[in-house]
């Protein structure tokens, strides 16, 4: 989910954009079946930012969109970009927990959700996104992220990419399964 209200629009835009748009998306994947989910969220980001200017209320359309899409149960991931700037991407970023603020530019963002998208280990992670020294294949595979779906359902997925079925690749089931501590393969 990359979407948001943007710039400009007000307070009940960005609830309604931010928020609710992800919230919307949460549902559409479960009911598709689609069990990963990368959200584009924002440095900074908290259910419980205070004020009521527009800033704050972003934050914490942000923030509550990020709780409902980790609380899902889906294969989730948040990463949460500094500053966006329109420069062309350099392939280098800072990927981590509670980084400083810091810009990054939309290119290597959009290169970050692709390379996570297959990264079983960002699973259940959080992590925020600025420019930075270190090729994004790197970053992203230094991410290691705590599983946060349970055994009984990568066994379930697992056994569904055994036998041909599911939006699971067999190889990322048997990670997933590994990962969560599930020995059984």
């Amino acid at each position: 989910f990359a979407a948001g209200a943007g710039p400009g629009s007000g307070a009940e835009r960005k609830e309604t954009m931010d928020y609710g748009g992800a919230v919307k998306l949460i549902a559409a994947a479960k009911q598709a079946g689609v069990s990963r989910y990368v959200i584009v969220s924002s440095m900074g980001a908290n259910p419980n930012a205070t004020g009521d200017d527009t800033f704050s209320v972003y934050l914490r359309a942000k923030g509550r969109a990020d709780d409902a899409v980790r609380a899902s149960g889906l294969d989730a991931t948040v990463i949460r970009p500094g500053g966006l700037t329109n420069d062309a991407g350099t392939g280098r970023v800072r990927l981590g927990e509670k980084l400083p603020r810091g810009q990054v530019t939309r290119d290597d963002v959009a290169a970050v959700l692709v390379a996570v998208l297959d990264s079983p280990s960002t699973i259940g992670r959080t992590a925020d996104l600025i420019g930075g020294d270190t090729p994004i294949a790197e970053a992203v595979a230094a991410q290691q992220g705590t599983v946060v779906v349970p055994a009984r359902r990568t066994r379930r997925q697992l056994d569904a990419a055994r036998a041909g079925r599911g939006d699971v690749h067999p190889q990322r089931a048997e990670l997933l399964v590994r990962e969560a501590g599930d020995a059984r393969t």
